[in-house]
């Protein structure tokens, strides 16, 4: 697949991104390194990530963080899903060890949505929005000088104004660490590779039985071609909390069409990463790829979808390899596997390949995200389409 360089329209907007972010943090003492996971029931879900700083303005930060959750009680149906309400606080915090502690919130609002504009390093308030300086004050007398704080996303909680009673409002937070992100050590080294199986044990090159925690890092197989969190936190981060949370292995999910197409990532789907502006979604796999590796993390990647779509609904046409006479053959879900395989042949980290998830019946009706395509079960049966796979 081709590699895309970086487009005029993407450079632009990650200078305008840069320029906004030096005028507006010149007080910040350090890149930032900041994130949190959320437990709901067996999800494990990311709800916030990083930021950096350059108090110098000389250069554009290598990352940010940043956090935006609906409050409490709304009917949420993120993390988890189901709806009804959520009693999830938010979470600021910095992971770079003893003394690294929130410095400071450059950014707080809490409105009805719409009350944000831009992304993550870049976001500036607009109007029906409360008063962003009470925001930030009541975020900052909470959570500035701790290595963490919990907030109850409510006006009550937050000691301000409701801008909009009875309506879903969000709490959107950016903040600073003490310690910069691009100082993060590996935590980890990889065991002896390549992986091998005797019986029906998996062991490492010196013969040790070796057991596989594995974390689902899902993203990759949807409509933003990348693993999803990189909007919210630096990927150092990620890949660090991965590790100190005991696991030794990530699932990376992709579809077909991002091995086959290769398009260059939204910036807003990296926002907290500047230095993924630009890149091809095979490119930031290769990003993650090294950088959970410095983490001691192995990855098996995953076919998960044909199409760039959430999985998994019977009425998506991703049950099978193929799409019968849609938008996929067989021969474009084995040329992604070649794709793949061939292009991690030599980071001896990646010890896996899932040729297919969920194998499951295909029905007929409209998928979520993909357009106006139907899908027409009839086309997995008809002759001709097998042929023609």
């Amino acid at each position: 697949p081709r590699e895309v360089p970086m487009s005029n329209a993407v450079n632009a907007h990650s200078k305008a991104a840069a320029m906004h972010v030096r005028g507006r943090h010149r007080r910040r003492h350090s890149d930032v390194t900041a994130l949190v996971f959320a437990m709901t029931g067996a999800t494990l879900s990311l709800v916030s990530g990083a930021l950096g700083g350059n108090p110098d303005g000389h250069a554009a930060p290598t990352a940010y963080h940043c956090c935006r959750m609906q409050e409490t009680g709304a009917g949420y149906t993120g993390m988890g899903g189901g709806g009804g309400g959520h009693n999830i606080p938010m979470v600021l915090a910095c992971i770079g060890g003893a003394g690294d502690v929130i410095t400071g919130v450059d950014f707080a609002t809490f409105g009805i949505d719409g009350v944000v504009a831009g992304m993550c390093g870049a976001f500036r308030a607009v109007e029906k929005g409360g008063k962003m300086a009470d925001v930030v004050a009541a975020v900052s007398k909470a959570c500035v000088g701790r290595a963490s704080c919990a907030l109850e996303v409510s006006a009550a909680a937050l000691g301000v104004e409701d801008p909009a009673p009875g309506v879903v409002k969000t709490l959107t937070v950016e903040w600073t660490c003490t310690t910069e992100d691009s100082k993060l050590e590996g935590t980890a080294v990889l065991p002896p590779l390549p992986l091998r199986t005797t019986g029906p044990d998996i062991v490492d090159a010196s013969g040790r039985r070796l057991h596989l925690a594995a974390i689902n890092w899902a993203g990759g197989e949807n409509v933003n071609y990348v693993v999803s969190g990189l909007d919210l936190a630096p990927l150092r981060t990620v890949a660090r909390l991965i590790a100190a949370m005991g696991f030794n292995a990530v699932r990376i999910p992709f579809s077909v069409a991002l091995a086959r197409d290769n398009p260059v990532v939204n910036p807003a789907a990296v926002a907290a990463n500047p230095t993924l502006f630009g890149l091809s979604a095979l490119q930031v796999m290769d990003q993650v790829v090294d950088e959970l590796a410095l983490h001691g993390l192995l990855v098996v990647m995953d076919n998960h979808m044909t199409d760039p779509d959430w999985c998994c609904q019977r009425a998506d046409c991703n049950g099978m390899w193929r799409n019968g006479e849609s938008t996929s053959s067989q021969a474009d879900w084995i040329a992604a596997l070649v794709t793949v395989s061939a292009r991690y042949r030599t980071r001896p980290s990646v010890v896996a390949v899932e040729l297919r998830n969920e194998p499951r019946e295909v029905c007929p009706g409209a998928s979520w995200h993909v357009g106006p395509r139907k899908c027409d079960p009839a086309s997995f049966v008809r002759p001709a389409a097998i042929a023609a796979s």
